[in-house]
């Protein structure tokens, strides 16, 4: 019985070295697991989460609705700190899933906002149209090339920061 324990023991060292390797490099947490609870994570997801997130469902930890992890190659959604997060998962051995979150804002942002202004792009646009009562502003700069022919790139680019802060 020790012999059994002792081996066991070893096992569960390894895996749970595999696991710290895992979390080494990035602020992203991986979890392992079945019908949506934890069995398993990285020791950062603990320390993210500022919960040990073994027994407990996935999707509650996060508040996210993760019910097509499965289904789709990715899940993006925004905390209450402003901040987006993605969840992609991989189907591992029987019904458990390791299930990998990133912090995805640097990215979300640079889709879904112009970099000169910092206002909604069309992409952005588009997916509020879908969900909420959204208004679209269009307005027409008239010569503008003539602005960027006499101020240049970066002076034009100023010109539509503050066009845009007026808007």
């Amino acid at each position: 019985v020790e012999a059994v324990e002792a081996r066991a023991e070893r096992v569960l060292e390894a895996l749970q070295r595999d696991w710290d390797a895992l979390a080494g490099a990035g602020h992203e947490m991986v979890f392992k697991t079945v019908d949506g609870v934890v069995t398993t994570s990285t020791p950062n997801a603990a320390r993210v989460l500022g919960t040990i997130p073994r027994g407990r469902v996935l999707a509650e930890l996060l508040g996210a609705d993760l019910d097509d992890l499965d289904q789709r190659s990715e899940v993006v959604f925004a905390t209450d700190d402003g901040r987006w997060m993605a969840v992609s998962g991989q189907p591992a051995e029987g019904d458990s899933m390791v299930v990998t979150v990133r912090d995805a804002s640097a990215r979300i942002r640079a889709e879904r906002v112009d970099p000169v202004t910092g206002l909604p792009n069309m992409v952005d646009f588009a997916r509020k149209r879908e969900i909420e009562n959204t208004t679209l502003i269009w307005h027409r700069v008239e010569a503008f090339d003539r602005i960027n022919d006499q101020l240049g790139k970066l002076g034009a680019d100023e010109f539509m920061r503050l066009l845009a802060d007026r808007i």
